[in-house]
């Protein structure tokens, strides 16, 4: 009971920093509010293998030889959105200046293969089902990331946010938990996790 109140005033904590480090101040800054008719758009772009989430909403990763992301929401938040790739880095935001209140903001990034996600926004990411040898998952926003299905066999992870990972690692987990939230795992990994914040690692 104690660590958990512990867990959820931290959690607390970490979610004013953020929304603190994240929102403008309110004199320089404008808000868009979501006008209800959800639309999608459809971007194209260079070949990418990592993925750096700065924004609010839901990521969806399918794999595919096709390289595109789409975006669903209010026709009237798509201009605030930011989408760009460098050094094979896709990184998913939106404009800093402002603030949304939408009604649905989700993207499905279409890509062949996949290094490395890092969520430093607020929000989801999800990955299909697939494998790999190896993946680096960074979790410093709030949030939670689910690879459960994304077979791979050299896990790296980081969760310094507030938020819980659920992933698949059949030969080895490394990294470090310094954050508020859990690390749920299925296969039989060697495990080399440094736990020093408030969470758990146990099997799924």
């Amino acid at each position: 009971m104690i660590k958990n109140s512990k867990k959820m005033g931290l959690f607390i904590i970490i979610l004013a920093v953020f929304i603190t480090a994240c929102c403008p101040a309110i004199n320089d800054s404008r808000t868009i509010v979501g006008n209800g008719a959800i639309t999608s758009q459809e971007t194209f772009h260079r070949i990418f293998d990592n993925i750096v989430f700065d924004g609010v909403g839901n990521v969806n990763i399918h794999f595919s030889d096709e390289v595109k992301v789409e975006v669903h929401t209010d026709r009237n938040i798509h201009q605030a959105v930011i989408l760009n790739v460098n050094d094979n880095t896709l990184h998913i935001g939106q404009e800093r200046d402002v603030n949304i209140n939408f009604t649905r903001l989700e993207y499905d990034v279409y890509l062949p293969e996949l290094r490395s996600l890092n969520l430093r926004g607020a929000g989801s990411i999800n990955i299909d089902s697939g494998n790999a040898a190896s993946l680096t998952i960074n979790l410093s926003g709030v949030g939670n990331v689910n690879t459960a299905n994304y077979e791979v066999d050299n896990v790296y992870i980081i969760l310094s946010g507030a938020g819980n990972a659920r992933i698949s690692a059949n030969n080895s987990l490394n990294g470090t938990l310094s954050g508020t939230g859990d690390i749920m795992f299925r296969g039989r990994p060697v495990m080399n996790v440094r736990v020093t914040g408030l969470g758990n690692i146990r099997p799924i």
